[in-house]
């Protein structure tokens, strides 16, 4: 398994990114001390995850994509 974070710049992105976290069918943890989101996925699949939760969560939140093996 590979995890995807989404670290978002300020509270109030995280903020929005959890409201729509919570109405979708994804499911990441939020790490209180790296302050992002965790989501496991199988690494084939990492670059896909990226672009869905781009287009449909984060599309308007400023935060950053990282990728920790």
């Amino acid at each position: 398994m590979a995890t995807l974070l989404f670290t978002p710049r300020t509270t109030i992105d995280a903020n929005i990114f959890q409201f729509r976290l919570d109405n979708s069918p994804f499911n990441a943890e939020w790490n209180i001390r790296t302050g992002a989101y965790e989501f496991n996925e199988k690494p084939d699949l990492i670059d896909e995850l990226e672009e869905i939760i781009t287009n449909s969560l984060a599309f308007d939140i400023d935060g950053r994509f990282e990728l920790e093996n």
